[in-house]
This record gives structure tokens, sequence and C-alpha cells, in this order.
């Protein structure tokens, strides 16, 4: 049984949880038993990067053009040092979602995973995200788009479980 998060009193919606704490890896550093990698390469439920309204109320529209693309996937390991983030654990429909973060360190681009709450979480809920998926089936569904599956069975248990993530 895993380690699990829950907040000390509620949360509300769009508001920051942690940032991602841990050592950045390339993927051929990744060890196979490491349980604890954050890899934004991962296929998960789609949303559009920095625009959420639903988290703070307003009416979301479809003319959205706002998609954010990372310069390069982001490997993070949290095995050996890490934070809170670490003990999140997988939902398909979780109550948390990551965002990338760019800001300048010493001129230079950096980015930075954050966390924040996709939903009110009241108090001792557990945190929970999509880890994702990676693994290509091959396969499309009814609407032509590729189907993706993990490499462990789900038991989140949620109305929209894909039976397996990351």
């Amino acid at each position: 049984m895993r380690l699990g998060v829950t907040l000390g009193g509620s949360d509300t919606s769009g508001n920051f949880i942690c940032e991602l704490v841990g050592t950045p890896k390339r993927r051929d550093e990744i060890e196979e038993d490491d349980e604890y990698v954050f890899d934004t390469s991962r296929v998960c439920k789609k949303f559009t990067w920095n625009y959420e309204p639903e988290l703070v109320g307003e009416i979301c529209w479809d003319q959205v053009s706002e998609v954010h693309k990372l310069r390069s996937e982001i490997l993070v390991s949290a095995r050996w040092t890490g934070n809170v983030s670490r003990f999140m654990n997988h939902s398909c429909s979780g109550n948390v979602m990551w965002q990338p973060v760019e800001f300048e360190k010493g001129g230079q681009p950096s980015v930075r995973i954050a966390f924040f709450a996709k939903k009110h979480i009241p108090l001792l809920q557990e945190l929970r995200y999509d880890y994702g998926m990676s693994l290509d089936t091959g396969e499309v569904d009814g609407n032509g788009n590729r189907i993706f599956r993990g490499k462990k069975v789900c038991f989140c248990g949620s109305e929209n479980c894909r039976c397996s993530f990351e």
C-alpha cells in the first residue's frame, strides 16, 4: 500500500498546493523500478494549459487557443529526494492537476512543475492526480484518437477510470 497525502484544512479550486521536488533525469537515467518518476510525456486527460476558468468560477468558452507546448519532456525522480508531492497517489479523475511554470533563472528559461487544486478539496480528502499513460496500443478509438494504456492496473474507482496508469 502506498502512502497518500491529505490537506489539514479544506482548499479552494485553483489554489497552489505544492511544487514537484526531485532530481531531474534523462530518459536513459530512469531506473525501471523507480515508482517516483514524474514524466510530462505521459498521456493524460486533456486540459488547456494555463486556462482552467472553472477553477475560479468563470464561464468556460470554446474559443481558447492557448495550448502550451513544453520545449522538451520533463523527467523528475523523487525516489531519493523529494517533498510531499511524491506521496500524491493516482486517480483517473484526480482533484489535483499539474501545470508547467516557466521563469528565467540566470537569464536562461527554466520550467518547474506546480500542483493546483482542480476543485474544492474537503478536509482530509486524499490529494490525487492523473499519472498518465505511455504505452501506445497501436489502436484508435471511435474519434480517431490513439489509445494508450499504462503499465499498472488502476483501482481508483472513479467513473472515468481507464483501468491502467503509468
